[in-house]
């Protein structure tokens, strides 16, 4: 029977969660299914069916670290989302014109900000989700799933005063609604992207260091 690569994508997922105790029975389990299916049921079926149980293992694993420490990761992903908020609103309003009056030249001002407002949430956010990893070493997506909970608590709260506001009509007439709401959502899932990703760069380091000294 010829060896048929799984899914690169689902590989690399299920990857992450490299130094579980049960990760090669898992990896072996899925591998061997995975052959049995391509020969049996196709590439597509079988394709499917690893991503599901890839899905399927990565929350199991994602739930056993969180209930490993919850109150930990609930604090750490309540602190940081706090702190790097407080952090983003000076450094975008306050800091940002102190900056832009005293050292960029008018001709570059409109530059300047567009550039300042997408650098500094970006390298802020990721900062801190990779700051967060290494405080809960072990359990990095665990805080980054809290962290996306407290924002989407944060959003959701955001989304309803706006409705609230407009259907009283004190909004002022120049703001649109929908238009809000599509902002505020995008921000949001920039923001929960943006900070998973510096918490996985974390657990990848960290894996990758831990199978050189295996190696």
């Amino acid at each position: 029977m010829e060896y048929v690569t799984p899914p690169q994508a689902a590989s690399i997922l299920l990857n992450l969660f490299a130094s579980e105790a049960d990760f090669a029975i898992v990896l072996g389990d899925l591998t061997e299914e995975f052959q049995k299916r391509v020969c049996a049921l196709g590439h597509a079926s079988a394709r499917r069916w690893y991503w599901r149980e890839v899905f399927r293992n990565v929350f199991a694993w994602i739930k056993r670290e969180f209930l490993r420490t919850p109150v930990q990761a609930l604090a750490v992903g309540l602190a940081t989302s706090l702190g790097v908020s407080v952090v983003v609103a000076l450094l975008t309003g306050p800091v940002r014109l102190d900056v832009q009056w005293a050292w960029i030249p008018p001709r570059y001002w409109h530059l300047f900000q567009y550039t300042w407002l997408i650098l500094v949430p970006f390298l802020l956010y990721i900062g801190t989700g990779a700051i967060a990893g290494m405080l809960v070493r072990g359990r990095e997506l665990a805080v980054a799933l809290s962290f996306a909970t407290w924002s989407t608590v944060y959003c959701a709260v955001a989304l309803y005063i706006l409705t609230y506001s407009a259907a009283r009509g004190r909004l002022p007439r120049t703001f649109n609604l929908s238009q809000l709401n599509e902002r505020l959502v995008i921000q949001w899932a920039g923001i929960v992207l943006l900070y998973f990703f510096g918490c996985i760069w974390i657990r990848w380091h960290r894996i990758s260091r831990l199978s050189s000294r295996a190696s």
